[in-house]
């Protein structure tokens, strides 16, 4: 796609340059619904207008300028009693409703341009890639109140020590649709697989019994007090959890219905540096690493609330095609955008101790590293399993390189069991203190790489936030920036480079 500088011309003389994409066609010839009539209207009457005026009864559009340049040429003033007249430097655009002689025919026009200039842009989203997870989310003063603001309104303690948060619900928020989809989704690939559908019931009834969930006791009908929640499964790399099921509140029973998160406040997402957490965990000679037990579940989610997450389950999971049952969330659930950050910020704030300072810094989702000395690195433990059991939150899978601590989670039986562990997706042997990238095998072994896709692929593979692997995966970047440069398409042969 060719591009070219076009300098548009003002009534005064001035010009205005802006970079156009040349493409065929840009739409159909549209109707011209501005007629002498129109002109003839009292506020109009005069106004230089952009568009000449003709009886033609269409016309093609030579021209497109997008909201990137429009707001470049647009002026002050704007008349309206009808068509609305908004002065710009090519004259008077019209816009809005237009007079007709008969008032029950309408006419529509509508059209679309898409155009994208790819070399550019998906090269620079390539390299943005490598940043992806790895930059903070809460950097702003803004943020930061906002979730103190959000903690103080929709958190409250409770008389065993938990807390309890209420779904923080945007003003004047549409009523979220139930989405009755998720019946059919529900009897999805699941009834094909028995051992991952015994699975998928075991962690269901287990959130049962311990009360993160509970059966509906009341079926209604009522779609404003009422919302259905999609979900699955996905297989992780974990002893303590084989699969994690997703909780889908992004989803919309369609296009013109909002889904649970749309009519939630969704700012900020929480996020501390990645790359700042993994330097301050090995900047000291010993380290530690451990996770939140279920930490979405351990919040209560307010009764208000409730009804807006139900889901369906199987009655009898031996019978995948028979009966559902509904059930709904009593604790706050990980998909919704909501989480529970508000909770654990809230509580390390109002425990202000240079530990929960620690774990505010270094938490990553439910993830919290930190690195000290072999004396400090045994406090920290027992600190921070103490001030977050007072919420009714339990740190588990406790990884570190230090003998003496690794000896007391292994007595205490809080110690991750699996060689080497999974820390923030990199794997780290903690006996030999060895790091190591996470990075899955060619999917071709023993074959060439052919094509570009396969290059981006097999390297778009090493997650590598520290950079440790640069000297090697720099080399796999240079030799597809030098392929992106010649513009070969992704499935087209790699010849000489």
């Amino acid at each position: 796609m060719k591009v070219a500088c076009v300098n548009i011309k003002s009534r005064t003389g001035e010009l205005v340059p802006i970079s156009a994409l040349i493409v065929p066609t840009i739409a159909t010839p549209l109707r011209n619904a501005v007629k002498l009539n129109t002109t003839q209207l009292p506020y109009l009457s005069g106004l230089p207008l952009a568009h000449p005026i003709t009886q033609d009864d269409s016309f093609k559009i030579s021209l497109l300028i997008g909201t990137d340049y429009y707001w470049d040429l647009v002026e002050d003033h704007i008349r309206r009693n009808g068509p609305t007249a908004m002065s710009s430097k090519l004259g008077y655009f019209l816009s809005g409703p237009l007079p007709t002689e008969h008032s029950l025919i309408t006419h529509t026009n509508a059209f679309h341009v898409a155009a994208h200039h790819s070399t550019n842009c998906d090269f620079k989203q390539f390299w943005e890639l490598e940043s992806t997870g790895t930059t903070s989310t809460l950097d702003t003063n803004t943020d930061k109140t906002f979730l103190i603001e959000c903690s103080n309104t929709y958190v409250s303690r409770q008389s065993d020590g938990s807390y309890c948060a209420k779904l923080p619900w945007k003003p004047h928020h549409p009523h979220c649709q139930p989405t009755m989809t998720s019946i059919r989704r529900g009897r999805g690939p699941l009834a094909q697989t028995p051992e991952l559908l015994q699975a998928y019931n075991n962690i269901i009834m287990d959130q049962l019994k311990r009360g993160f969930i509970e059966k509906v006791p009341t079926i209604t009908d009522n779609p404003n007090t009422t919302h259905y929640i999609l979900h699955h499964c996905i297989k992780k790399n974990s002893i303590t959890t084989p699969i994690q099921i997703v909780y889908d509140c992004s989803c919309q029973q369609s296009c013109h219905h909002p889904s649970l998160n749309d009519c939630l406040l969704t700012r900020p997402h929480f996020l501390n540096d990645l790359y700042s957490i993994l330097l301050r965990f090995r900047s000291d000679n010993y380290a530690t690493s451990t996770d939140i037990e279920k930490a979405f579940l351990h919040a209560t989610l307010h009764e208000t609330d409730r009804d807006y997450t139900w889901f369906f389950w199987l009655k009898d999971v031996v019978d995948p095609k028979g009966q559902f049952e509904v059930y709904r969330f009593k604790r706050v659930l990980f998909g919704a955008v909501s989480s529970l950050y508000a909770t654990l910020y809230y509580h390390l704030q109002q425990n202000n101790t240079p530990v929960s300072c620690d774990i505010l810094d270094n938490l990553y989702v439910d993830n919290a590293l930190s690195g000290s000395s072999e004396t400090e690195i045994i406090h920290y433990y027992n600190s921070a399993r103490m001030l977050l059991s007072d919420a009714c939150f339990n740190l588990r899978a406790w990884v570190t390189n230090s003998p003496q601590l690794r000896a007391i989670t292994q007595q205490e039986r809080t110690s991750d069991t699996a060689t080497p562990s999974n820390t923030l997706a990199i794997f780290w042997d903690p006996v030999s203190d060895h790091l190591n990238l996470a990075s899955k095998g060619p999917s071709t072994t023993g074959t060439l790489l052919t094509t570009k896709r396969e290059l981006l692929q097999e390297s778009s593979k090493v997650f590598d936030p520290l950079g440790i692997a640069t000297p090697v995966t720099i080399q796999a970047k240079l030799l597809i920036q030098k392929i992106w440069m010649k513009q070969i398409e992704r499935d087209s042969p790699l010849d000489q480079i």
